[in-house]
């Protein structure tokens, strides 16, 4: 967690994967995911990932204060 704001709780989301190898390195990649609390989905999110840094992401996003679940692809 980063702070407050109006809108809920600021937070620093940190993705880490393994792309398979017989993916092209030129094929642009993206990951799409949503964030729940208690199984409603709250938030939800698609980042493109840039050409140099296709095993990694780092985000901040604004959520609801409480427990998250993370899903991403």
């Amino acid at each position: 967690m980063l702070g407050d704001s109006d809108q809920g709780e600021v937070v620093r989301a940190k993705f880490h994967f393994a792309v398979p190898s017989d993916v092209p390195p030129d094929t642009p990649l993206v990951i799409l995911g949503s964030m729940s609390e208690g199984g409603i989905v709250v938030k939800t999110f698609r980042y493109p990932l840039r050409p140099d840094e296709r095993n990694k992401l780092e985000a901040i996003q604004t959520v609801p204060p409480g427990d998250l679940e993370v899903e991403a692809r």
